[in-house]
């Protein structure tokens, strides 16, 4: 993983630690994606499918929560 910056720590005490997701192209990706820079990842399908109507709904409780997933 690579090392936090600056620019990450001011991130995460402005808006929180959850606060950027990568988008990858797939479930796959998206791990290699987390392991490799070290924030949380989501597949664009999966993110796109949570964006409208009940999954929307869903994720904005979890992401308030503080539990969504990547």
């Amino acid at each position: 993983m690579l090392q936090q910056t600056k620019m990450d720590y001011t991130r995460q005490s402005v808006y929180g630690d959850r606060s950027v997701i990568g988008p990858a192209s797939s479930a796959v990706a998206a791990g290699i994606l987390d392991n490799e820079i070290g924030v949380d990842t989501d597949n664009v399908t999966k993110w796109l499918g949570e964006s409208i109507g009940e999954g929307a709904a869903r994720r904005a409780e979890q992401v308030m929560a503080g539990t969504a997933e990547g």
